[in-house]
């Protein structure tokens, strides 16, 4: 009889473990489906999306910490008003060929292009008040990198395909 009581004992211990599992694995279910609606709803996920945004793409949120499982937004990203862009053209930080440049787009996101070639325009120049205060503002610094990077691995490509003159041809000019 004791035997019995001690298995009866252990099994009913098993099936109370696999019962609590099973509810939490319920409970993270919910949760998870719970944040799979809300990240469908906002409309501000395509700034998460780095095909999408270029430069400008943020971190998602970490949808899996249990604090963020009912947040409803992801935030949008800080840019400098097209009026900014305006005065700083008219400060010749940059030239009018920055709009001639940009293809026609229907994206989803149909200012990121002017925004972009803004930035690799003064990462190009990397000279000025307005560089020194886009790489060093809180918020933009970030583009302003990611602009530094693209214009850097854009010039090394052209050092590469350019020709360099041999010594002796220089002799000889």
């Amino acid at each position: 009889m004791a035997q019995w009581t001690a298995t009866v004992s252990v099994v009913s211990s098993i099936f109370g473990l696999l019962g609590f599992i099973g509810v939490i694995l319920g409970v993270i279910t919910f949760c998870t489906g719970l944040a799979k609606r809300a990240r469908e709803k906002d409309a501000g996920r395509v700034c998460s999306e780095a095909d999408k945004m270029g430069y400008f793409a943020i971190n998602e949120p970490n949808w899996y910490l249990p604090w963020q499982y009912f947040k409803r937004h992801v935030p949008l990203p800080v840019i400098p008003e097209m009026s900014a862009i305006i005065r700083a053209g008219d400060d010749l930080a940059f030239t009018s060929a920055l709009f001639d440049g940009i293809p026609a787009n229907h994206d989803e996101v149909c200012w990121k292009p002017i925004y972009e070639g803004f930035f690799n325009e003064l990462a190009w120049n990397q000279k000025g008040t307005y560089w020194d205060s886009v790489s060093t503002h809180p918020n933009l610094k970030r583009y302003a990198k990611k602009a530094a990077v693209h214009v850097e691995n854009w010039k090394s490509r052209v050092r590469r395909m350019v020709p360099t003159r041999s010594s002796e041809q220089r002799r000889i000019s």
